[in-house]
This record gives structure tokens, C-alpha cells and sequence, in this order.
């Protein structure tokens, strides 16, 4: 059996990701999504300029990392000069977190921001349309949120509980690093998963293709280059031809530290391991893996862009 005839997969979307085909009945919370344009345009250099002169002198800021407490003291200064209103830099310092988290954002926000950072009108439109819309799918957030994605996989722990059944079950706790301007949310690839079974710890996941992609939108906001880690448990059509289970498990990019255990309804069941590069005809089959009862478990000290085939 060919391993490009079946293909299952668990990947942060990479840069080159096709276009989304979205379900236009799933509702995604748009304020998350708004959250996900507005880190977007003050990562831009000019509102970086701006935001790097009030850094605290104190506090240690990587370069291009988006400071709470720098986005706070720009409102307070852009307030004070546009309309002689004096609140301390402290009091917006929840507001601008709760902004770039997605956990809570208000017209009133969006323009405390483009007064500060001096957005074009056509910027305010488009932020305050995101935050209007129901259905925020329609939008170009998850567009650019696929595109450049505020996360990776750090390492991951894989756990596949096979049946005979063309369904298995698929459970991943992962650790996943924020990238330079931290993480709200992030899209991951679950193909073949059934909607609405998936459970979830450390996020909410929402479904957002038939093709198996799946929002995460995380419970508490993390910083720039921090980590978090995430369960995520579903069930998955396994692919069958002749009498022959298939799931394929792609690693685009490179991952450290990821193990991986499959369980059997019973002990006589058989299975082949297989590891592929993307783009390669060639695979290896691994014959070095532990076997106890109807458990199989096998660790990878390194894994980049490579295809791990299950088989039985």
C-alpha cells in the first residue's frame, strides 16, 4: 500500500497552506479574530517606532514584542494630546491585555488604538467590520492567522487507540510555543476527524473545514516565546483498502521530544511503521519500537517534515 493513497495528519498550518474551504454554518468569536488583525497592524515597523519609544526603561523587551505596558502609555499620551483627557497609563493596561488576547474588545477599544497609533480610516473600518460580524469566517482573519501562524509545536505526545472499525481514536497533548507577538489562537490540521467530537483542555476548539482544520482558540493568552500545553482528544475515519488500516501522521517542520503509542483492541493485531520524507518515495520501515501486550510505543528524538504511516 502507497503511503500518498491515505493521509491523516496533526500540523500547525505552515506558511504555504492552501485557501481555507470553511463551513459558513460554524461561528467563531470574533473577537479573537478581531485580536488577531489588531496584533497584526501594531506589529507593523510604524507603529512599532511609535511603540518603542515608550518602553519602560526598566523592564526587559525583546525587540518587537508587544508591551502591555508600552501600548498603555501611548494611549494615555495620544488621549492626553487629542483631547486633554489625563488617565494614568495603569488604567488602560487591562483593556490593552484583554485587546490582544481576544477576551474582550469594543468599538471604544479599537479607537483608543488608532488614535495612538494613528490607523487609516480604512483600518478602523476593517477592524470595526471584523467585530461586527456573526459569522466571522467570512472575514480575512483566519486568511492571514493560516498564512502566519502565532504558534508551533514544540513537542508532542501522540496516543492512537485503533479499531477495526474504519474509526479510531486520536488523543495529542502537546506542548506549543508563542512566537515573537504571543499567541491567542492558532490553527491546527486534524483530517478525516469527526465534527463535534473533539475535547479539548487548555482551548476551545471549533471546526472550520471539511478538510479537518480546527481552530484553538486558548483559554489564557500567551506572552511572546512562552508555552502552554494542550489536549486534544477526537475520533478519526481511519482509511482502509483490502482488509487494510491506514493512518499517516505528517510533521511538517521539525519537532523534538515526540513519542508515540498505539493501542489495539487486542494482542494479535499486527501493525508496520513507516517513516517517509514529504516529497520522498522512499520510507524506512521501523522495526525498533517496544511492544507490551497490545500496546506498541516508539520515540523520536527529531522529526522534520517527515510522514509517520501506521499500518495493521
Amino acid at each position: 500500500m502507497k503511503l500518498a493513497e491515505h493521509l491523516e495528519s496533526f500540523y500547525i498550518m505552515p506558511a504555504s497552506a492552501p485557501t481555507l474551504s470553511l463551513n459558513v454554518d460554524v461561528r467563531v468569536s470574533s473577537m479573537v479574530l478581531t485580536s488577531t488583525l489588531l496584533r497584526r497592524i501594531i506589529a507593523q515597523p510604524e507603529a512599532m517606532k511609535i511603540m518603542q519609544q515608550h518602553y519602560p526603561e526598566s523592564a526587559k523587551v525583546e525587540e518587537g514584542e508587544l508591551s502591555v505596558r508600552a501600548i498603555s502609555r501611548v494611549i494615555a499620551e495620544s488621549q492626553r494630546r487629542i483631547y486633554g483627557v489625563d488617565t494614568p497609563p495603569a488604567q488602560y493596561k487591562d483593556r490593552v491585555r484583554r485587546a490582544l488576547a481576544g477576551q474582550s474588545i469594543t468599538p471604544s477599544t479599537i479607537h483608543l488604538f488608532a488614535d495612538a497609533f494613528e490607523f487609516e480610516p480604512k483600518t478602523v473600518e476593517k477592524l470595526l467590520a471584523q467585530l461586527s460580524q456573526e459569522n466571522a469566517l467570512s472575514s480575512s482573519a483566519l486568511a492571514y492567522l493560516q498564512e502566519f501562524p502565532q504558534a508551533s509545536v514544540h513537542h508532542a505526545f501522540i496516543d492512537v487507540s485503533v479499531r477495526e472499525e474504519e474509526l479510531s481514536t486520536l488523543s495529542i497533548n502537546c506542548v506549543i510555543a508563542s512566537l515573537e507577538l504571543g499567541c491567542s489562537s492558532v490553527i491546527v490540521i486534524l483530517p478525516s476527524s469527526r465534527a463535534g467530537t473533539c475535547k479539548a483542555t487548555g482551548c476551545v476548539a471549533t471546526q472550520i473545514s471539511d478538510e479537518g482544520h480546527w481552530l484553538l482558540e486558548l483559554d489564557e493568552p500567551l506572552a511572546p516565546l512562552s508555552h502552554a500545553v494542550l489536549t486534544l482528544e477526537l475520533d478519526i475515519e481511519t482509511s482502509t483498502k483490502d482488509a487494510t488500516h491506514a493512518i499517516n501522521l505528517p510533521f511538517v517542520g521539525k519537532y523534538h521530544a515526540t513519542a508515540l503509542r498505539v493501542q489495539a483492541e487486542h494482542d494479535q493485531c499486527e501493525f508496520r511503521i513507516h517513516r517517509q520524507k514529504m516529497g520522498s518515495l522512499d520510507s524506512t520501515d521501523i522495526t525498533d519500537f517496544n511492544r507490551l501486550q497490545n500496546r506498541w510505543s516508539m520515540y523520536f528524538s527529531a522529526l522534520e517534515n517527515e510522514v509517520v504511516s501506521i499500518t495493521w
